[in-house]
């Protein structure tokens, strides 16, 4: 093609860089691939490159370098495959027992929440703290303090008690 390199090639002072051989995630690189180059009309500069998968792919050299390319298309297909299997996980071991267990490992607390902590809240009209529990639709913890802290070691009692023995029974941390 002739002319200066274009931005895409990888070259040191204009020459492009030797990458056969080389590894790029999960490919290798086995050629150079001037066809491509020339079906594409760049002058950047495309490599053959052959994937622990067993496929092959031609590679603007410039996407192996920088790492936006590493195999030839079936680690994205596994990241997906990874992702969805974990939401399904996920989906599956949420209700038992009539209670979502995800919700009762939310760290999360509602966006109206003052406190920081799930399940305790500030009451306007007796100026003070509230803890509350509730499990498989029964309040089991429904106290007011006047120290924060104080409402906060309750709920977090109240959930070793009460959360602990069903997630444990579970294994729901593991399980995903």
């Amino acid at each position: 093609m002739g002319g200066m390199p274009d931005k895409c090639e990888v070259s040191i002072m204009g020459r492009v860089i030797d990458l056969t051989g080389k590894r790029f995630g999960r490919l290798t690189v086995i050629e150079r691939d001037y066809e491509t180059q020339k079906k594409k009309h760049s002058n950047g500069t495309y490599w053959k490159c052959k994937c622990d998968c067993g496929n092959s792919k031609s590679i603007n050299a410039r996407c192996l370098t920088y790492g936006t390319t590493q195999s030839c298309g079936c680690l994205g297909l596994e990241t997906k495959q990874n992702n969805f299997n974990q939401a399904r996980c996920k989906r599956n071991k949420v209700r038992v027992e009539g209670t979502d267990l995800f919700k009762l490992t939310a760290i999360t607390p509602r966006s109206d929440n003052k406190s920081g902590i799930t399940g305790v809240r500030w009451d306007k009209r007796y100026q003070l703290w509230v803890a509350r529990l509730t499990l498989k639709g029964n309040l089991l913890l429904d106290k007011s303090f006047k120290n924060k802290q104080d409402a906060i070691n309750a709920r977090k009692e109240a959930e070793e008690k009460y959360f602990k023995p069903i997630l444990e029974k579970y294994d729901y941390e593991k399980s995903c």
